[in-house]
């Protein structure tokens, strides 16, 4: 479980232009899980997951191929906030849970 709530792609575009940012595909996270894989990888609402795995995301298909691909362990995510893309390390327990950090 990665932890987060996902708007479609033709929402995101939508309103990134409401905003006055650029198109881009992608999923917009519309909600962040309290104590989730998302939450202690820093993802934030309003982040727009533009790929997964290295692959490009444009449907939630996309990304749930690459969290089952990602076996319990990582994820590395390419995101756009705001007009910055960055690159997030999303991190799994056994369980799919975030491990204990010491």
């Amino acid at each position: 479980m990665l932890g987060i709530a996902i708007a479609p792609g033709h929402v995101a575009r939508r309103l990134r232009r409401a905003v006055g940012l650029p198109d881009a595909e992608g999923l917009l996270i519309r909600e962040v899980m309290e104590h989730s894989p998302a939450a202690h990888a820093s993802l934030a609402q309003g982040d727009l997951i533009v790929a997964a795995a290295s692959r490009p995301v444009r449907a939630t298909d996309g990304l749930f191929d690459a969290l089952q691909a990602a076996h319990g362990g990582a994820l590395e995510l390419n995101v756009l906030r705001g007009a910055d893309e960055r690159t997030i390390q999303v991190t799994f327990g056994e369980s799919g849970q975030p491990e204990e950090q010491a």
